[in-house]
Parts: C-alpha cells; sequence; structure tokens
C-alpha cells in the first residue's frame, strides 16, 4: 500500500509547529493501555490469491489549528494481499487511508472510539468478521473479502472515501454469503421466548417456520439429529420436508420451569474487541468478538398429569364401544364428577391435573347387548402415569323353549326336531329335540336375533315349515314358542267292481262320509277303472288324487252308493272304513247285477203281446264276465246259414249230373 500526503502550512512560529508535534504524538498515548509494547508487533505479509485489488482511500483529517490533512492510499496488488497479524493473531485494517508498517509495535486502543462512537457500524464489522473470517475456512480469499467488505461499511458510514478500480472476482460471491449470513442472523426462530408444556413420555416438535435454528444450534456447537441433554430433556434439531424443527423430550429427570437458552455466536466468540493503535502505522483490530449477538429463551414446563384411563371389554375380552362411565373424587358421587365414554378400542381416557388422589368410577350406560355392572372401582392417581381400570361386562343370554302339541287334541309330542340359528350370519348354533313331555329347551343364547325351525316332525306328522323369529333382549329371559303339528293324511283306494267277476265298473255314484256326520264331505263317480274321479265330483273335490286316491286325516269314514252302474243292483249300505296317518287303506265296492228280460213276438191270429218269462233261477241274458254275447252269436248264426246254403247247392248240382 503507497501513500502520498500533500501538506499546506501557513507561515506560523516554531512555537506553534512544536506545541502541535506534541499534541499529536500524545493522542494515542491518551488512549493506550499500559502494556509491553513488544508484544504487539504487527506482522505484514503478502501472501497470494486468484485475483486483483485495485481501489483508492481517501481521508481528510482536521488539524486543531483548524486545517485539514488529507490522506490517499493506493491499494493495488495483483494475485496478492496484505495479510495483518498481531501476535500471531489475525487482524484487519480499520484505518484504510493509513499505511501498515511491518515490524511496528502496538499499544491498545479503544475500538468504538477509533469507529466514531457508532455501535452500528460496530455490530457489522464485527459480523463481517466473524462469518466472513472466523466462520470460514479462513483460506486467504476469505480474508480478503472480509477486508474489503470493512472498508466498505466504513466508507458507507462516512469514516472515509472508498473508490473502487477493480475489485477480484471471488468478491461479489463472498461478499452475498456474507450479507445473506449477517441478515439471518437477525432473524429467530418462530417459537422464539414461547413456554412449552411436556409430558413424559411424549415428544413435542417444534418447527421453525423461519428456518434459523440451525445458525442458533451450530453456535452451540449441537450437530443434527444427535440427542442433546439439558437438565433432563432431551433435544434433538434437524430438517423435515425442508422445515427445520426441535424435538423436546422429558425424562423422569426433567426439571419443569427450565429455561434455555440459544445464542447465534458461539461462546468463544462473544465479547468486546480490542484494537492496536500506533500513531505511525495503520490502526488494527482482530475483530474476533461479537459483543452484540442475538439469543433467544425456551421455557420447558413439566406437566405433572395423571391420566385415568378406562377399559372396556365384554366376556370374551373383545373392546366395547359406547359405554357411559361416571367419575369423582367422592365415593357417593357427590360434588363435581364427570362422564367418560369408551371409543372403538374399548379405551376412555382423561388428564386430570391431580396426583396421588382417588377418582371412583362406576357405570352409566351400556349397549344394549351387555348386562350392566354395578360395581364401584377406585385407584390412586400416580402423576405422569396411565392410571388403568378395566371393567368386564357379561352378555345378556337367554333361552328359547320350544313346546310340540297334537294341532287338534293339544297332546304333547316328542321326537321333533328343531334347528336354532343365528339370524345375523345364518349360522345353526344347535339342534333340539322335543323330549317325551314335549319340550325342548335350548342352552344360553347371546343377545341377538335368531330363526327356529322344525326339520324333523313327530311320526305320522306334518312338517312345520314356518320360521319362527325370537330376539334375545334382556338376561335370563326365557321365549317359549309352541309349535303344534297337524297330523299326516292317509289314503283311501277306493274300486267300484263286478260281485261276479271283480272287474271295475264306471258310473256309480259314490258318497263319502266322516263318521258322526250326516252329511257328504265328497261325492264321486267312478270312472272306467273303478276309481273316483274329479270329473262330475261335488264338495271336497281336491281330496281326489291323479290317480283316483282320496286324501284324508286320520280318523273313521264310511261312503255308501247311492247311485248303480246300469245294469246293477244298486248298494246302498254304509260301508265304514278307517284311515291311519301316512298309510293307504283300499277297499271294493262290489256290485250285483240285476236279473234279465226276453221280449219275443208269437205269431197268432191275435194281436201280437208281450210276454215276461222268468227264470227263477236268475237266468240272466247277460251277466257281466260272460265269455260268450251277442255278438258272437249272430256271427255263428250266420255262418251255419251259409254253410247250409253252400252245401243245398252242391247236393242239387250232383242229382242233376
Amino acid at each position: 500500500m503507497s501513500i502520498k500526503r500533500k501538506t499546506f502550512f501557513p507561515k506560523i512560529s516554531r512555537f506553534i509547529i512544536l506545541i502541535f508535534s506534541i499534541l499529536i504524538i500524545s493522542t494515542p498515548l491518551l488512549e493506550a493501555k499500559t502494556v509491553k509494547a513488544a508484544e504487539n508487533s504487527l506482522k505484514v505479509e503478502l501472501k497470494r490469491l486468484n485475483g486483483t485489488i485495485k481501489l483508492t482511500a481517501k481521508k481528510s483529517i482536521k488539524r486543531p489549528d483548524g486545517g485539514n490533512t488529507n490522506y490517499t492510499t493506493y491499494t493495488d496488488y495483483k494475485d496478492k494481499f496484505e495479510y495483518l497479524t498481531m501476535n500471531g493473531e489475525a487482524v484487519f485494517c480499520i484505518e484504510p487511508w493509513m499505511q501498515a508498517k511491518n515490524g511496528f509495535t502496538y499499544t491498545y486502543g479503544d475500538l468504538k472510539t477509533l469507529l466514531d462512537n457508532n455501535k452500528e457500524l460496530q455490530n457489522k464489522i464485527e459480523l463481517v468478521a466473524y462469518y466472513g473470517w472466523y466462520a470460514s475456512n479462513k483460506a486467504m480469499e476469505d480474508y480478503a473479502s472480509t477486508q474489503l467488505l470493512i472498508w466498505e461499511l466504513m466508507s458507507e458510514y462516512g469514516l472515509y472515501q472508498l473508490n473502487w478500480q477493480i475489485k477480484p472476482s471471488f468478491y461479489d460471491v463472498k461478499k452475498k454469503a456474507i450479507i445473506k449470513n449477517i441478515e439471518n442472523s437477525n432473524k429467530f426462530p418462530s417459537f422464539k421466548g414461547q413456554t412449552i408444556d411436556t409430558k413424559l413420555g411424549e415428544t413435542t416438535k417444534l418447527v421453525d417456520q423461519n428456518n434459523v435454528l440451525y445458525n442458533y444450534m451450530k453456535a452451540q456447537g449441537y450437530d443434527p439429529n444427535t440427542n442433546i441433554e439439558k437438565n433432563g430433556y432431551i433435544l434433538r434439531y434437524g430438517i423435515d420436508n425442508s422445515n427445520q424443527y426441535l424435538e423436546i423430550t422429558p425424562t423422569e429427570h426433567a426439571i419443569s420451569g427450565t429455561s434455555l437458552t440459544f445464542n447465534n455466536i458461539p461462546k468463544e466468540y462473544q465479547g468486546t474487541n480490542i484494537a492496536y493503535v500506533n500513531p505511525n502505522s495503520q490502526k488494527v483490530s482482530p475483530l474476533s468478538k461479537v459483543s452484540s449477538s442475538n439469543f433467544f429463551n425456551l421455557k420447558l414446563n413439566l406437566k405433572k398429569e395423571s391420566i385415568l384411563k378406562l377399559l372396556k371389554v365384554d366376556e370374551n375380552n373383545n373392546p366395547v364401544k359406547g359405554v357411559t362411565f361416571e367419575a369423582s373424587y367422592n365415593s357417593d358421587f357427590s360434588g363435581d364428577k364427570w362422564e367418560m365414554t369408551t371409543d372403538i378400542n374399548g379405551i376412555a381416557s382423561k388428564e386430570l391435573q391431580e396426583s396421588n388422589k382417588t377418582v371412583y368410577v362406576r357405570e352409566k350406560s351400556v349397549p344394549n347387548y351387555l348386562v350392566k355392572s354395578d360395581e364401584i372401582k377406585s385407584i390412586v392417581l400416580k402423576a405422569n402415569e396411565s392410571n388403568e381400570i378395566k371393567f368386564v361386562n357379561k352378555i345378556v343370554k337367554g333361552k328359547v323353549k320350544i313346546v310340540k302339541t297334537d294341532l287338534e287334541n293339544g297332546f304333547k309330542l316328542s321326537g321333533a326336531k328343531f334347528e336354532v340359528k343365528n339370524k345375523e350370519d345364518n349360522k345353526v348354533i344347535e339342534i333340539l329335540e322335543t323330549n317325551e313331555q314335549g319340550f325342548a329347551e335350548s342352552k344360553l343364547l347371546n343377545y341377538g336375533e335368531y330363526i327356529i325351525k322344525e326339520i324333523k316332525a313327530p311320526k305320522n306328522y306334518k312338517l312345520d315349515e314356518k320360521d319362527f323369529l325370537i330376539k334375545i333382549t334382556e338376561n335370563n329371559q326365557v321365549i317359549t314358542v309352541d309349535v303344534p303339528n297337524e297330523k299326516e293324511n292317509g289314503t283311501l283306494e277306493f274300486t267300484k267292481t263286478d260281485l261276479s267277476t271283480g272287474k271295475p265298473v264306471s258310473g256309480a255314484t259314490i258318497e263319502f262320509y266322516k263318521k258322526g256326520n250326516d252329511k257328504p264331505f265328497l261325492t264321486a263317480i267312478t270312472d272306467t277303472n273303478g276309481k273316483v274321479s274329479k270329473e262330475g265330483a261335488s264338495g271336497e273335490v281336491d281330496r281326489i288324487t291323479e290317480n283316483g286316491g282320496i286324501t284324508l286325516s286320520e280318523g273313521e269314514y264310511f261312503f255308501k252308493e247311492t247311485n248303480a252302474p246300469k245294469g246293477y243292483i244298486l248298494n246302498d249300505e254304509e260301508h265304514p272304513f278307517k284311515i291311519v296317518a301316512g298309510e293307504v287303506t283300499k277297499d271294493t265296492l262290489p256290485n250285483e247285477k240285476a236279473n234279465g228280460t226276453l221280449e219275443f213276438n208269437k205269431k197268432t191270429n191275435s194281436p201280437s203281446e208281450k210276454r215276461e218269462i222268468k227264470n227263477n233261477k236268475k237266468f240272466e241274458i247277460v251277466k257281466t264276465g260272460s265269455n260268450f254275447d251277442i255278438n258272437t252269436l249272430l256271427y255263428v248264426g250266420i255262418s251255419l246259414v251259409l254253410v247250409s246254403m253252400i252245401s243245398a247247392f252242391v247236393l242239387r248240382k250232383r242229382k242233376i249230373s
């Protein structure tokens, strides 16, 4: 660094010159501290860097006599820059209009005074020195950038005039990074000054919306994603989705009310800077301290809460949702009380601000399928613990009782089988069978709907195919289901026959009666098979089957003929028969042929007369079942006549011959 001075003195006496010289020499002595001069020796080295630096520094200083001394310093370096040290420690020039002289000894001075008592400027150049040099890799480019930015700031605040000619290529990038760090140093995490309530077993996560937490944590020497212990609290910081965060987890040794302070400048760099002065050389300072750093506080409280946890399960250990409990600090539930309702996991919990106190709990309401318990349980609350009470409820159960009876007489019937099915999933729960008293009782069935259905009827009874729906809604409930059964029908196989031949006879009208009744329930006519037919029938016609049988319930009946087939004698006697359930009863009604009548004409002189020839032996001209009928007789007669005529004709020809 070269320097040129232009001094303009008026003509004064030697006395004034002497006084002025004494003042100049004495001023730095007044500022200096008492030290050994040999300990503060300035060392000036030219060190290499990549870039050219060319600038001019100008300063006009008013003299005591009212005149001005103007200083102009030229800095012109290519690929090198002055590196200043004092006692082996890097120092920075704070008087750029003066020349730094190697080997000069210095005394201590006051930095604030040297910066015209400008506290704001002092804070800025201290931060420039910290972020530009002390927090950097300490390359020569870092030192040069820090020194040049200090000079720029001093010029901006009017301490002197800086004129750039050439800036090194690295300077703008370094300068931008330093300024950004300084700007961030004036920011605080978004949770600055908050009081954080913590709980044992829980981690509280604070997200910094300003993303400056790292500056403070790194300044304390803490690495991210590692555990940091503070008064029984575990701290951990990191980045999640580009957001910086701080996690706080209390341990059992955590001290409630702990206040934590985080500074964005390391402790060793906090404090007051010194300055080195020499009247004939540049004033310098290490600027290794930041006198006004930023910090934030957090207050951590440990909430000593007691958690009351109620667990509700049924007798099968399944969680129960929707159970409402009533809790109180009084055993008789007087005074203040509160309600708690279980969730889908059968859990109801509440944070209480009490500890070492007894709480009483009882059920207020339960779902319909459970039996409500009247038991009162209690627990002594322990701080920062889950105080659990478990309630087990029985499921509402009931039974179904089946009564099996005869539909007509009400007699109890055994041997009927029933299935019990769960309506919800249609699964068979149990198979029941009625005993000798006609009863069947199920096992205990859980609350719900069930379907009772007969799957096997008693012998000779019809199966009841209806579904009986029952609902178990009360504990120890017994539901009685009456299932009367109708006896099975029997079948009458009736046939109308010829008395002599036993062959079926059609055309007979038959009436059927229930014993004790005087009105027929069915009137029918026999067909060619001697069976009754629906054709021409009246009454309960549907009892007639396709094959001519008659379906009847068990009991005693009779039938009688009201109209005989043509040529037959009417059989009007009552013919009783008995029907047994599930069996076939066969019966026949044979008919006898009526007497025959022969009519012929006798050739007399008197008008023709009709005579009836009676055969006391009941000679029948035509008898049903004979192998000889009128058609055969005619055929034989005609054949005999033809044979006689042919024979006569043959005999006559012979005689003629």
